[in-house]
This record gives structure tokens, sequence and C-alpha cells, in this order.
């Protein structure tokens, strides 16, 4: 009899089993276990990745960078091992060296006014230059103290006597009875270039020994109070202390003393003395102790562009004759008012302040050749100086 395929026999199975029974069957244990595994670890790494993603970029970008870092490290080394910059440092390191034992800090003691009451203390700086105890400073740092200690680079403090003072210059000479000490070398000033490196060294707010370095911004600075007086300008950093203390060159030598800045703190523009004037200063006050200074009896002024123009001179170089005042020695000399005189004794007058300087530091007995421009042409003129203090005593 035929069957309907909806309806197949029923099977037996050995032992009279039930194949329904057996057909029948429920989901196994282990199928049910490892999805639960399967879900847990799916959870875990999804939460990895969103927790520890960032900490695993974070740190692959550390590695590049500290690789990065590394490489660029050895690169620098090696490529700085081979150049002069080291030996720029070393420069610098030397200059310091040489100059510092010869800077000294100044204590000025029981400083008076011009009433006579005493004020206290002042601050400052100088620097030996003399093994046998002769040092430079301010006169300002000096002038009316009643005691004056002078402190040196080894921590010895002497008292120190007072040998001279020049208000005029703002130079004043002391000595200490002192054995091993150093002494600076003196520079040329004049030989200094715009743009030159320079150091300043002194005591800073009562800093000793501090170093501080620039470039010379500029030569011949006038002075507004002070038409005599001619200055170098440096952007080395100078503070109330350094008054006194040497500006010095690439070898260490002493190119000017630090004297003042532009406004009441650093602002970048500070002044010095220039060696050429100060050496002058310091030989006349240990051998006369004072300055005695030539005269020529002239009112010099500078060289604009308009009086360039109208006296045909080649540049701007030079000092004008803005007036000759009777009596003076230059009253009885061949100058005339409009002269402009270009070089005096055979150096080259660039300002009027450098004339200043030239003629208070001629010998009185000697003529000196002076060349000029007048009329737009070049001529020489022989002149003599008279002494300072015979025309203001």
């Amino acid at each position: 009899m035929d069957q309907h395929p909806d309806s197949p026999d029923k099977l037996s199975l050995p032992g009279g089993t039930d194949p329904e029974a057996s057909l029948q069957l429920e989901p196994a244990p282990e199928s049910s276990g490892n999805g639960v595994i399967w879900l847990l670890a799916t959870m875990v790494l999804v939460l990895s990745a969103w927790y520890l993603g960032p900490l695993a970029i974070e740190r692959y970008q550390y590695a590049a960078t500290r690789g990065r870092v590394a490489a660029e490290f050895e690169k620098a080394s090696e490529i700085l091992a081979g150049l002069p910059l080291n030996d720029v440092s070393m420069a610098f390191e030397l200059v310091a060296q040489k100059i510092r034992p010869s800077v000294v800090s100044v204590r000025a003691e029981g400083v008076e006014d011009r009433a006579g009451r005493t004020t206290g203390s002042g601050q400052g700086s100088g620097v030996i230059m003399s093994t046998d105890g002769y040092l430079l400073t301010n006169a300002h740092v000096v002038n009316g103290a009643s005691r004056i200690l002078i402190g040196l680079h080894d921590r010895r403090q002497f008292e120190g006597q007072l040998i001279g003072i020049d208000v005029l210059s703002d130079l004043a000479v002391i000595r200490i009875n002192a054995g091993g000490l150093y002494a600076a070398e003196w520079g040329d000033s004049d030989r200094l270039r715009v743009g030159s490196m320079v150091w300043a060294v002194g005591s800073p707010y009562g800093l000793e020994q501090t170093v501080t370095s620039g470039i010379l911004s500029a030569r011949e600075r006038g002075d507004a109070t002070d038409r005599n007086r001619e200055y170098l300008q440096t952007d080395a950093a100078v503070n109330p202390g350094n008054s006194g203390g040497p500006l010095v060159n690439a070898l260490g030598q002493v190119v000017g003393i630090n004297t003042s800045i532009f406004g009441d703190q650093f602002q970048g523009i500070s002044f010095a003395i220039p060696s050429a004037s100060a050496r002058f200063v310091f030989d006349q006050l240990i051998n006369n102790g004072k300055v005695n200074r030539s005269f020529l009896g002239i009112q010099p002024g500078p060289v604009d562009h308009d009086s360039m123009t109208q006296l045909s001179l080649p540049d701007l170089h030079g000092a004008l004759i803005e007036d000759i005042p009777l009596g003076g020695p230059a009253s009885h000399s061949d100058l005339r008012l409009g002269d402009v005189i270009r070089t005096w004794d055979g150096r080259e007058v660039k300002t009027y302040n450098m004339l200043f300087r030239f003629i208070e530091m001629t010998d009185p007995a000697q003529p000196i050749d002076v060349e000029i421009y007048r009329n737009g042409e070049p001529m020489t003129l022989q002149v003599r100086v008279g002494s300072r203090d015979k025309f203001f005593n």
C-alpha cells in the first residue's frame, strides 16, 4: 500500500528505542557556553579598543617622537662637534676668566651731600689697572666718601686710599695695599668698530663678579649736558652697581669704563667712557693728583647735511668752528669761524666730541698740524694750545 510522502514510516532502532525521542534534541550545553564566551570576548575587545585605543595610539606617537628626538639629538651633537660654536662659547668663557680677577667691588661709606650731611653708603665697581694696587672707578661712586672698601675677586677686602678724583670725566683712582693682584690690560677704544663684541663686568645690585655681553652699538656719543664728554654706547646689560667696572673687548682688554645708562633702569642702552680718555685721566691722577688739560678756545659743533653742502665737504666728518672767544689760544691763530677741522695732529676728527679729547691731551709746549676745510678747500695750519687751568682758575 502506497504511503503519503509526508507520513514516512517510523523506523525502529536497535534496542527498541523510540526514534522520535532520539531526534527531538535540546541544544547541547557546550554550544550555549561558547556563545556566552564569544559575546564576552567581543565586549572585552570593544571595551579594550575604547579604553586602550587612545593609549596605544599615544604610546605609538610617543615612541615615534622619541625616535625622532633621539635622531635629532645625535645629528645635532655630530654637527655641533664640527662647528665653531663651541669655540665661540669657549672664547666667551676665556674673556670672563681673563678680566674677572681684575674687577673689584667698591663700597663708599659715610658719603656726604653738599650740605655736609651723611647720606649713607654707595656701591659700585672698579678695575685694577696696575699690580701695585692702582684701580679705576667712577667719581660719582666715591665722591664725598669718608671711607672706601675694596672687595677683591678672592673675597679679600681692603681699605682704599683715594689718589685723585676728576669730576669732569667722572673718573677716580684708588690705591690698595695688597699683593697678588691681577692687573687688567688696556685696549684701544679708537680701534673699536660698531658691532664688535664687548663684555661688561661689575657688581650690579651688589651681585659681585657679574659678566654680561653685547655689542658696541655706537661710538662718539655726546652728552646733552656736557659737550666735552664722549661715550661708547653698548647694549651689554649695565645696572646700578656696574658703575666704574670695565667694558672689555674680545681680547679681554679694557676699552671703556661703564658709567651710566639711558633712563632710570637698563633698557638696552648703556654708556662707557672710552679707554682713550680713561687711560689719560688715570695716568694724570697718579702722576699729578689731578688732570692737567689743554685748551684751544673754540666752540665746535657738528657737521650736518646743510653745512656739508654749503661748505663743499666730502662727508659729515669733522668739527665746525661756531665761535672763537677772545683771549684764548685759537684767537691768536689762523683759525676762522666756519672752518671745519678734519684732522688733529694726524688723527681723523670724526665728531666734535673727539676734538675735545684730542685738544685736552695735547702738549701745550709743541705746535701741531691741523687740517681744515675753508670755503670748500682743504688746507693745513699750525696751532698751539694752552693750559686749561690758566684760563679757568
